[in-house]
Formats: C-alpha cells, sequence, structure tokens
C-alpha cells in the first residue's frame, strides 16, 4: 500500500519538474539574447578590468595582504571586511565537513538514514569544536580534523602495564609529544558541568 503510494508521490514529482524544465526551456530559446548575452558581457568586462588592471596589484605589499571586492553592500571597509571573511570561514567549514567527515558522500538512499547521519556528523564536529576550544593547546585551536589526528589522535606509542596499570609510552621520536601532554593535562582538569 505504502509502495503504492511512494510511486504516485514519485510521478506527480517527475511530472512537475518536467513541466518546470519545458518551460525554462521554452523561456530561453524565446528570450535567448536577453538571458545569456548579458552574463556574458558581465563575465569579460570583469575579467578584462579587475583581472587585467587590478590584479597584478592585489597581493602581497609591503608584508601586508591586501585583498579587493565589489559590492553594492553599504557598508564601513571593517564591516565589509567582517562580512566577507566571515563567508569565506563557512566556506572553509564546509570544505571541512565535506572531506574530513565524510559529509559529501551520502550513505544511504533513505532519507531518514541520511538525515540521522548527517545529524551525527554535526555532533562530531561540534563536540571536536568543544575539545578543541577546551583541551588543545591554544595554538593548535583552529587546527583542523587531519591536523588533530596527526598531532593528537594517531600517537605513535605502547601500552604497558607496569605493576597491573594501563600507561602509555609515546615513542621517542614522537615529535608533538609536548602538545599532546599538554592537551592530556587540560583535559584532566576539565570537571563534569553538572
Amino acid at each position: 500500500m505504502s509502495s503504492t503510494r511512494n510511486l504516485s508521490r514519485l510521478r506527480e514529482n517527475l511530472i512537475g519538474l518536467q513541466t518546470i524544465v519545458n518551460r525554462e526551456i521554452v523561456r530561453v530559446t524565446r528570450i535567448w539574447v536577453q538571458t545569456l548575452v548579458p552574463p556574458v558581457i558581465q563575465m569579460t568586462l570583469y575579467f578584462m578590468i579587475f583581472g587585467s588592471l587590478i590584479g597584478s596589484r592585489v597581493g602581497q605589499m609591503g608584508g601586508y595582504s591586501y585583498q579587493a571586492w565589489v559590492t553594492n553592500l553599504p557598508l564601513q571597509p571593517l564591516n565589509l571586511w567582517r562580512f566577507y571573511n566571515q563567508r569565506a570561514r563557512a566556506e572553509l567549514i564546509i570544505r571541512e565537513l565535506k572531506y574530513a567527515y565524510a559529509l559529501g558522500k551520502i550513505p544511504t538512499r533513505d532519507f531518514q538514514a541520511n538525515e540521522a547521519f548527517f545529524q551525527v556528523v554535526l555532533l562530531a564536529y561540534n563536540l571536536l569544536n568543544w575539545f578543541k576550544r577546551l583541551c588543545v593547546p591554544p595554538h593548535l585551536q583552529r587546527a583542523t580534523l587531519q591536523r588533530l589526528r596527526q598531532r593528537l589522535f594517531v600517537v605513535p606509542a605502547q601500552l604497558v602495564r607496569p605493576d597491573g596499570v594501563p600507561t602509555l609510552h609515546l615513542a621517542p621520536s614522537y615529535p608533538w609529544a609536548s602538545d599532546f601532554m599538554e592537551t592530556l593535562k587540560r583535559t584532566r582538569r576539565l570537571r563534569p558541568p553538572f
């Protein structure tokens, strides 16, 4: 019973999608000059003006890095920089979630299972961010998951049990032993909130 209902919903959605696609194709072919020419002209002017005239001047000058934005936002320069910098950070977060946390791959064909997977990944991301804020040394608090794996999570060590007490002996060649020990010390200082 539910499979026939799902099949009829799928047919309705496909009919709606086909209608939208057909209308857009007719609209674009009817007014193709107004649809395609303005973006091409705009992109060409952008590359000609900003690419050739300004592009060579933007970058590192005197030890400072410079950026150029073309915007119509009515903001002061500092607020404009903050706004665009915040957007750039969002792109970094999306990239990290997509590649480091495998959020770029949908694991199943079931929507609820995918939603649960998405929520678990976001929970893991938030837990790791709290771990970075509370436990890791300050110079690693903005580190990516890949860097934290390299320095703190995948540690060359040997688990031994002198007198029955489990003890972790770090390898002498481990270059980030001080970061690992500092993180361990800060983690032990944490107290439960309840």
